[in-house]
């Protein structure tokens, strides 16, 4: 907490058997601390590849060609988001990967400050 300032954090552990965030967003956030235990990880895409201006829910906001990096099961990932000082433009771009219904979840974890 310390590090960021921050008078307390936002903890969650989420179990999911349905899409959360399906579509390519930023969060207004600081920065958020995720890691997937179970079923599929966070795709995210690196700023070359972003076409801010489509952020929405219509728009094709990766280039054509765009590589989706994935995240791994386990992996500790820190996504900067639009509120961290002067991030603004710049806030990862990532989506939650899609579930198949009734075949998978997923069990993931996240930090952020507030």
């Amino acid at each position: 907490m310390d590090l960021l300032g921050a008078g307390s954090l936002g903890v969650r552990l989420h179990t999911l058997g349905r899409d959360l965030c399906p579509r390519f967003h930023v969060d207004r956030v600081g920065v958020r601390l995720l890691c997937t235990y179970a079923g599929p990880a966070t795709g995210w895409l690196e700023n070359p590849q972003v076409v801010r201006s489509a952020l929405g829910p219509d728009g094709q906001v990766a280039r054509p060609g765009a590589f989706v990096r994935p995240l791994e099961r386990f992996d500790v990932a820190l996504l900067k988001g639009e509120a961290w000082p002067g991030n603004i433009g710049n806030g990862v771009v990532h989506r939650s990967p899609a579930i198949a219904k009734d075949r998978m979840r997923r069990l993931f974890f996240s930090i952020e400050a507030v």
